[in-house]
């Protein structure tokens, strides 16, 4: 992510696939005062610590997308946002708990 100004981000159609990692299947994270928009359209996210996560200053919209089998499925923080549409599914698995 960028340490100043804005960038906009548009992903379709991938696939992240892991056993339990613990890291994340999308991360928007800008510094600095920087912002970000991104868009996750038609893609599935699975076996991530977080599926998406959002900080500060990041703005993720997840359209028809599968997000399951992560510890959490969506996590925004410090005032990050994550909008999510309703042919969007979103489930955790228990055993990466």
């Amino acid at each position: 992510m960028p340490t100043s100004g804005a960038v906009h981000v548009s992903v379709d159609g991938v696939t992240v696939d892991t056993s339990c990692a613990a890291g994340g299947g999308l991360v928007a994270a800008p510094t600095g005062g920087a912002t970000a928009e991104v868009s996750l359209r038609d893609s599935v996210i699975t076996g991530q610590g977080v599926g998406i996560s959002a900080g500060a200053g990041s703005h993720v919209t997840v359209q028809g997308s599968t997000i399951f089998g992560n510890t959490l499925g969506v996590a925004p923080s410090g005032g990050g946002v994550i909008d999510v549409t309703a042919d969007t599914r979103i489930s955790v698995r228990p055993s990466c708990l």
